[in-house]
């Protein structure tokens, strides 16, 4: 030490060598502040700590996540810290996106065709024809009301009973034949 103080005198300047471990001893628990670029490792190494002793003495859940600004205290060069590991964040499974085709549409099953007359003949083809075999109109046969008043009937073939128009067209198909419907109905 003496030499040491010796040089100094002859450069003019007069200085105390201590060693910078001491010095961070000296000061009771300095505090850090995390600044972008930091990490626990980094910090211990700049203190002459490790980074399980920064982790448990600040209680930090996660090591490997610090943020900027986040105030570290350094803990005494003899501290000891936990023997347990920190506690790993709960397991997640990935998330699996699997295919779902989109359903097509499937058209509703075909309804029972009531069938007026013998199935394939003339009156089967023109109440298919007029009213989708009586399922869409009251007026099964299409007779129009001129039509219906020439026949000697009341009312019109739309408030009429099935039974009347089947009746008022047996009555015109015997009068006029095929003639009122087959141009336009293709039966």
């Amino acid at each position: 030490m003496r030499k040491l103080l010796l040089a100094a005198a002859l450069c003019g300047g007069f200085f105390i060598a201590t060693p910078v471990a001491q010095a961070v001893a000296q000061t009771p628990n300095p505090k850090v502040t995390v600044v972008s670029g930091d990490t626990l490792w980094g910090i211990g190494v700049r203190y002459h700590r490790t980074w399980q002793q920064l982790a448990s003495y600040n209680h930090v859940p996660n090591p490997d996540l610090i943020y900027v600004g986040q105030v570290f205290t350094i803990p005494p060069a003899n501290y000891v810290g936990s023997t347990t590991p920190a506690p790993s964040p709960a397991y997640q499974p990935p998330v699996v996106h699997t295919y779902t085709p989109t359903p097509r549409y499937t058209a509703p099953a075909p309804q029972p065709v009531r069938s007026y007359g013998a199935p394939g003949s003339f009156q089967a083809c023109v109440a298919t024809r007029e009213s989708g075999n009586g399922s869409g109109s009251s007026n099964i046969y299409g007779i129009l009301n001129s039509t219906w008043a020439s026949l000697g009937r009341s009312g019109s073939a739309w408030t009429a009973s099935r039974a009347e128009q089947d009746a008022a067209f047996a009555q015109l198909y015997a009068r006029d034949g095929t003639q009122p419907w087959a141009p336009y109905d293709g039966c």
